[in-house]
């Protein structure tokens, strides 16, 4: 007579001296991992465990996982318990399977009936292995990095990996700012039945670095009426021999020319003169000579604008550089009342600055209304090159938010 005794567990009665012997199958099988999910992960050790309810010790017990997705690690233990002969194997997930819908766990036990006959019994499990999302899917950022930190989030509701992209720190030279764009995000989730990232790379964070120093010229046209040859040469004559000339652009007491006199971080000494890269160059060519500066910011600032408006030339002002030890000539808030040069911004030839930009020599053979409607051109000319100026030479490319393409802010260079 054969009994049942709930679900699985099937006995064939023996007689022995003693007691009625049960031959039953396999009455547990159970697996777990070593992480806190139920899932099972490429990666993950599985331990298993197989029990068998049998009147005798069975002749072999086999765990089999089909699919090759689970292979064995070390040999397997066994203990016995009461009429309980228990399993006990590790196992190495090594491939996902949830593409192929899974695969079945296996214990079966050889066992001997009444008359000695091998009767196999066995339990199977339905089992999924999925992707490991943090050993098997690999995300970056799009674009250059400049060093940010990716960390990663484990949701155990549904298993999926979430990657966060961290920009490092700011300090006195360089800050950073994260760039989503419409492909590009701060955070890229990994499902595990996918096994990589949507969006396949992370948002960039944008470098902007400090600017240090700031750099400005003026260009002047000699008028025939001076009777000169050359300015800043080592054949000028006078006041206007190089060497002259570049002690009083870099005079740190000077009280007419150079830059110190109209620069606004010079005047409140947010800034220092960069000697080195202050002076003059003659161009025989055109006759014009340049004269050009470099501060160095004592506090680096952080924008063109904050650079334009305190260590570039403002706007109706002149980089004087002749008559330095005149100390009659008056000059108010940078400029000049009279200048013997021509003021000529972006090969522009014969634009007038705001003040007196002309030679007065010239002007005095012309009318009093053509004077006038000279003067008026000359004044909107001269505002419009200088900010032609500063726009188009002045102003160093900034982060380029698009799609495609990434830039660091290097205004210091320019």
């Amino acid at each position: 007579t054969v009994r049942f005794f709930g679900k699985g567990f099937e006995y064939y009665p023996k007689r022995s001296n003693t007691a009625w012997l049960t031959v039953p199958g396999v009455a547990r099988l159970t697996y777990s991992t070593n992480n806190s999910a139920a899932d099972l992960v490429v990666g993950d050790d599985v331990s298993v465990q197989c029990s068998v309810l049998a009147g005798e010790k069975p002749s072999w017990t086999r765990v089999e996982w089909s699919g090759g997705s689970v292979v064995r690690k070390g040999e397997p233990s066994f203990s016995f318990y009461g009429t309980y002969y228990n399993y006990r194997g590790v196992f190495e997930v090594v491939r996902a399977n949830v593409a192929t819908k899974g695969g079945v766990l296996t214990c079966s036990a050889g066992l001997r009936d009444q008359n000695g006959k091998e009767v196999v019994v066995r339990k199977k499990k339905h089992y999924t292995s999925y992707y490991n999302c943090i050993t098997q899917a690999h995300i970056g950022v799009y674009g250059k990095d400049p060093g940010v930190s990716i960390n990663y989030t484990r949701n155990y509701r549904d298993g999926s990996i979430t990657a966060h992209v961290s920009c490092p720190p700011d300090n006195s030279t360089v800050r950073y700012r994260l760039m989503e764009t419409a492909s590009f995000k701060k955070t890229a989730t990994c499902l595990k039945s996918e096994g990589f990232y949507k969006p396949q790379k992370l948002a960039t964070c944008g470098v902007i670095k400090a600017i240090t120093s700031a750099s400005d010229y003026q260009t002047f046209k000699i008028p025939n009426s001076m009777g000169l040859d050359s300015v800043c040469t080592d054949n000028s004559k006078g006041q206007y021999e190089k060497s002259e000339m570049l002690t009083n652009l870099r005079d740190a007491n000077a009280t007419v020319c150079g830059p110190r006199l109209i620069i606004p971080c010079l005047k409140d000494r947010s800034c220092t003169l960069n000697t080195n890269q202050t002076g003059c160059e003659w161009d025989d060519s055109s006759k014009k000579v340049k004269i050009y500066y470099t501060v160095n910011f004592i506090t680096p600032v952080w924008s063109p604008a904050e650079r334009r408006e305190q260590g570039e030339i403002q706007r109706g002002q002149v980089l004087r550089f002749w008559d330095c030890s005149d100390t009659l000539q008056v000059v108010q808030n940078g400029r000049a009342l009279s200048s013997p040069f021509i003021l000529s911004t972006l090969g522009e030839d014969d634009i007038a600055p705001d003040d007196g930009g002309f030679n007065y020599l010239g002007l005095a053979v012309f009318a009093a209304v053509a004077l006038v409607l000279i003067a008026s051109i000359a004044l909107f000319l001269t505002a419009r090159a200088k900010k032609n100026r500063t726009n188009s030479e002045h102003l160093t490319p900034g982060i380029v938010f698009s799609n495609d393409v990434f830039a660091d802010i290097d205004i210091a260079n320019n």
